[in-house]
Order: C-alpha cells, then structure tokens, then sequence
C-alpha cells in the first residue's frame, strides 16, 4: 500500500450521480465511486456526513447529502498493489484548502490541466469517463469548476483531449 495523498482538500463531484452509498456504521459511511465500481472505496468519518446519512435513512431525503459530501475534508489516499483505491475523509478545521479531490462520472475527452499530484481515468457509459483525481488548486481562483453547471469540466485555452486507444491510462502531469 502506498500513501498517494495526506492533507486536506476541497471535495468537486462531478456528474449527475457521482457517489453509491455501500455500508453506514456507527463511526463511518462507506461509498464507492460510480464508474470504478469497488476500485474506490471512500471512507467517510465526518460527523456531518453521518448525520445527513442517517437523516436520509430515516426520511428517505438524501437532498442534503451532496452540498455535505463536498464540503473540505482531511483526506488520506491510498492505492493498493492491486490498483485499488482507499480515501478517508476526516473532519478539517481547513476552510480552503490548497488540494481538491476531484471525483467524476460522464466526463467526455475534454479533460482540464491542472497541476495533479495523481490521476486515474477509466471507461464509463458510451464515450465517456470515470475519473479519481487530486491536484493543486489553481492560483487564478477558489472556485475551480462550477458546482451549478452539470459538465463545466473545461477551460477554453486549458484543455487536454484525451489520446484514441487503451484506456485506463495513467499519467502523472500532464505538461
């Protein structure tokens, strides 16, 4: 097992349905990240997430539970010899962070360039891709993508398009 990652971060999901909910106990939610199926197991042990989470059980309104979800974290990444993924999520005093954790589902071939200190793409539905990232916020601004707009997952002059052929494919930086 290797440590990827250790430090806070912002949370982006990106997508229409990003995250499945796989098991709640008592200290932790466990979900995995659509398009990796059980290759990303997200361990949630934020007070508040909890608290949405059994809400929703509860209720059946799981409304809150995205706008909770991407909330700053401490964030430990893990990847496995086996190419899995662990990410646990903890509790942060840290209200901007300077790392985002960027989960997304339904991207095309437009990917952004960013400083990434690691990223993993795979195939989803059709043309499109799953991807699990991690990078440096940009120094032009707080707000990397917008949260409203469903695949705002671009900048015009900063665009990537990802290669024809074998697909996962994995690339530490992109320039």
């Amino acid at each position: 097992m290797k440590t990827l990652f250790s430090g806070s971060v912002d949370i982006f999901m990106q997508g229409p349905r990003v995250l499945s909910i796989s098991e709640v106990v008592s200290n932790f939610v466990e979900c995995n990240h659509i398009g990796f199926e059980e290759q990303v197991r997200i361990l949630d042990f934020r007070r508040e997430s909890l608290q949405v989470i059994r809400h929703a059980l509860k209720t059946g309104d799981g409304s809150l539970f995205r706008q909770t979800f991407a909330q700053p974290a401490h964030a430990v990444i893990e990847k496995f010899p086996d190419d899995q993924f662990r990410i646990m999520l903890y509790d942060t005093r840290s209200s901007e962070p300077e790392h985002v954790l960027w989960l997304a589902v339904g991207l095309d071939e437009n990917f952004p360039v960013y400083d990434y200190l690691f990223y993993e793409i795979v195939p989803y539905e059709g043309e499109q891709f799953a991807v699990l990232a991690c990078y440096h916020r940009p120094p032009y601004g707080r707000e990397v993508l917008d949260f409203d707009e469903k695949w705002s997952n671009v900048y015009e002059d900063e665009t990537h398009t990802l290669p024809e052929g074998d697909v996962p494919f994995y690339i530490s930086h992109l320039y």
